[in-house]
């Protein structure tokens, strides 16, 4: 079976947490009676889950961290191995498998970044688990809730508008009157402005985790950069602003 291959940037922005990744240097597997040659192809070729993706900060760039194996005896895990890579990895890599519907993710939220601690079959499996292996600060969360969620963002020399369906409105507990009249609506889509109101919405995407045990709970989608073209000229917003974004000032009809 075939996989398409991916940059580490295209893994970081696609892959959700708990899928099976291949990662790879292109080089030929070398016959294993060679043994520092093919533990040196070891270390460029293998395979892991993806459990953690790490933002960029500072000088530092975005990263990904796949659990690649477990070390012990049958029935206790001394050591886990796992393997970070920075999005700027020369090496390619490949989804071989993504986290199926009716799975359920155990998550550790740690400094903002959610972390794939175990991936149940079901959720009486991590409940299971759960008791199994006590931690605080856990939450279940639905397998098909993992895939990352893009949004639009349309910018011009002046502001920017985050693009979103009244569906993701929904997913944050929120409704249009949360919202000022420098947001914009038409039927079910919205752009929210930049300074106040697309924080207000992503913050509130960040906190609309259940508790535990409710597997209703979601994860925060990501913002990436999914720039648009320029919507106008640098001016005073006018009428003819919405209609290129085909939208209506918001604050009217929106709260009607």
């Amino acid at each position: 079976m075939s996989h398409t291959p991916l940059s580490a940037q295209q893994l970081y922005d696609a892959g959700p947490l708990g899928a099976l990744v291949r990662f790879s240097d292109g080089v030929a597997e070398p016959p294993q009676r060679h043994r520092r040659k093919h533990a040196a192809w070891r270390s460029s070729n293998g395979a892991g889950r993806l459990v953690r993706k790490v933002s960029q900060r500072q000088a530092l760039p975005a990263s990904f961290t796949l659990h690649v194996g477990d070390f012990g005896t049958a029935d206790v895990t001394v050591v886990k191995a796992y393997r970070v890579f920075a999005v700027t990895s020369p090496l390619s890599f490949a989804i071989v498998d993504k986290p199926r519907p009716g799975q359920v993710a155990l998550l550790h939220d740690d400094l903002g970044m959610p972390t794939l601690v175990h991936l149940a079959d079901t959720e009486a499996d991590a409940h299971a688990w759960l008791a199994a292996h006590p931690r605080d600060n856990l939450r279940l969360v639905p397998a098909e809730a993992l895939e990352p969620h893009t949004f639009t963002y349309l910018q011009d020399p002046g502001h920017g508008w985050l693009i979103v369906s009244r569906g993701d409105l929904a997913a944050a507990g929120m409704s249009p009157a949360d919202f000022s009249a420098c947001s914009y609506v038409r039927d079910d889509t919205f752009a929210l402005e930049e300074d106040c109101d697309m924080p207000r919405f992503l913050k509130h995407l960040d906190e609309g985790a259940s508790p535990i045990g409710c597997a209703s709970s979601t994860p925060a989608p990501r913002l990436t950069s999914a720039v648009g073209p320029p919507i106008r000229e640098p001016r005073p917003l006018e009428p003819d602003v919405a209609a290129a974004l085909c939208l209506a000032r918001m604050g009217t009809a929106a709260r009607q």
